[in-house]
């Protein structure tokens, strides 16, 4: 699973793999440790971007979740 862009003038998704995605979370936030992060998705998602939110400095007590099921 992986972050998605569309970009209807062109009519292409591109999908990002999970390193991409955390290097864009890195580049766009800087230091992640300073934020409180709010997740909202499937389990399998949320658990992957709580492993890397952890690795990246975020303490476990800033990291909120909300699951659902499809």
């Amino acid at each position: 699973m992986g972050i998605q862009y569309s970009f209807r003038r062109y009519e292409k998704k591109y999908v990002l793999s999970p390193r991409q995605q955390e290097q864009l979370l890195q580049r766009i936030a800087g230091d992640l440790s300073l934020y409180d992060v709010y997740l909202c998705g499937p389990t399998s998602w949320m658990q992957s971007i709580r492993r890397y939110l952890r690795t990246a400095g975020v303490p476990a007590e800033r990291i909120h979740s909300e699951a659902f099921a499809v």
